[in-house]
C-alpha cells in the first residue's frame, strides 16, 4: 500500500522541529493513534533524535475498527506495531493493552488512567432520591447503542411509569432522528428526554439516581469515571476490557436487556442497596484520583528524560490479554477475527 503525505503533513513535521528549537521542547507527546499521519510524525521525530511519548487513547485494535477499508486496516495495524517500537514510552488506558503492546515488542509500555474530569473533593454527590436514569455519550448506533436504552425503557415504565431517562450528547444526525422516532413509536415521549452536549454536566449527574452504559465496547469510559465521582450506581453490559468495570458497578451479561431492567428497578426502589453501591463506586475510583495520575506521568517523563527504563505496574498475562481482546472483537464485528489472527503470533 502506497501512502502519499499531504503538503499539510509535511509542513507540520518541520513546524514541530521549529517549535522544538524556539521553545526548547524536550518531549513530544502524540495521541492521535488512529491517524496514519501520526505514525509518520513519530518516525520523523525519532529520526531527528526527538524524545517521543505516544498515547494509545482507546484499545489495541480501535484504529482498524473505525474503517471498513481492509487495506488500510492492515496498514494501520502493522504501522502501529512498527511505530510504537520506536517511541521512548507508550502510555495505555488498560493493563490488557499494556500487555498486548509489550507482546508486540513495544518498549517502556505503561498503564496510566485518564485524569478525573471532576475533583471529588469539590463536588456534592447525588442524593439518589430522584427516579432519573442518565446515559451520557455521543449518539452512536454501533458503539454506544442508545436505541437499546430506549427499548429497555418501554419495559421499565411498565413497572414504574415515573422513571425518566435522559440521553445526553450529540452525534450522528440520522441516528438521532431514528432514536426520536423510536421514542414516539414506543409512546415514551414523557419518559425519555434528549439533552444536547453540555459543557457543564454537573447538574445531570447530581440529579440522577443511576447511569446506564449500553455500549458494545469501551476502551476506558470517562463517563463511568464521572458517574462514580458523583456516587452514581452504574448499570452496564459486562465488558472485560475497561478496568473501570472491575469494581463499583452492577454488571449484567452483554445485551441482557431484562437483566439491566431488573437491576435498575432494584436500585431505584431499594435505598439501602443504592447507598451501598454509591459507597462502592466512590471507593473504586480512589486509585485514579488525578494527583495519582499526575505522579505516574511525572515518573514516565522523568525516566524518558534520564534515558532510564520505566518500571510499569504488573498487568495481566499475554494469554489473558489476548482472550479479553478476542471477546471485545467478537461483540462488535466477527470479521475482525481475521485481524486478531494476525497478532496471535506476537
Amino acid at each position: 500500500m502506497r501512502l502519499i503525505l499531504s503538503n499539510k503533513t509535511e509542513k507540520k513535521k518541520y513546524q514541530l522541529i521549529k517549535w522544538k528549537n524556539e521553545h526548547k521542547i524536550d518531549i513530544f507527546v502524540l495521541q492521535e493513534h488512529w491517524l496514519v499521519q501520526n505514525f509518520h510524525l513519530i518516525e520523523f521525530l525519532r529520526a531527528k533524535n526527538c524524545k517521543v511519548i505516544a498515547i494509545q487513547h482507546n484499545f489495541f485494535l480501535f484504529p482498524v475498527i473505525v474503517t471498513n477499508d481492509k487495506k488500510k486496516n492492515n496498514f494501520i495495524l502493522n504501522a502501529s506495531i512498527a511505530t510504537y517500537k520506536m517511541v521512548d514510552a507508550l502510555v495505555c488506558l488498560s493493563k490488557t493493552d499494556m500487555q498486548l503492546w509489550k507482546a508486540s515488542n513495544a518498549q517502556n509500555v505503561v498503564y496510566i488512567p485518564n485524569p478525573l474530569t471532576f475533583d471529588p473533593n469539590q463536588i456534592q454527590v447525588s442524593n439518589l432520591t430522584s427516579k432519573n436514569i442518565i446515559l451520557v455519550g455521543r449518539l452512536d448506533k454501533i458503539f454506544k447503542q442508545q436505541h437499546v436504552a430506549v427499548e429497555m425503557m418501554s419495559k421499565v415504565v411498565l413497572i414504574d411509569p415515573e422513571i425518566q431517562l435522559q440521553i445526553i450528547g450529540n452525534g450522528d444526525a440520522e441516528y438521532a432522528t431514528e432514536l426520536k422516532q423510536l421514542v414516539l413509536d414506543l409512546n415514551l415521549s414523557s419518559n425519555v428526554q434528549f439533552v444536547p452536549f453540555q459543557k457543564n454536566i454537573t447538574q445531570y449527574y447530581q440529579n440522577a439516581a443511576a447511569m446506564w452504559v449500553t455500549s458494545s465496547m469501551e476502551g476506558y469510559s470517562m463517563v463511568v469515571a464521572e458517574a462514580k465521582v458523583f456516587g452514581l450506581p452504574v448499570v452496564a453490559f459486562d465488558l472485560e476490557y475497561p478496568l473501570l468495570w472491575e469494581a463499583g458497578m452492577t454488571k449484567v451479561d452483554y445485551m441482557d436487556r431484562n437483566g439491566m431492567v431488573r437491576a435498575t428497578i432494584e436500585i431505584l426502589s431499594n435505598r439501602t442497596l443504592a447507598l451501598e453501591l454509591q459507597r462502592e463506586a466512590l471507593q473504586s475510583i480512589e486509585d485514579i484520583y488525578t494527583h495519582k495520575t499526575v505522579q505516574k506521568w511525572k515518573r514516565v517523563i522523568g525516566a524518558v528524560m534520564d534515558n532510564q527504563p520505566i518500571t510499569a505496574e504488573s498487568g495481566v498475562s499475554t494469554e489473558k490479554a489476548k482472550k479479553v481482546l478476542s471477546s471485545q472483537l467478537k461483540v462488535i464485528n466477527p470479521d475482525l477475527f481475521a485481524l486478531y489472527e494476525q497478532i496471535q503470533n506476537i
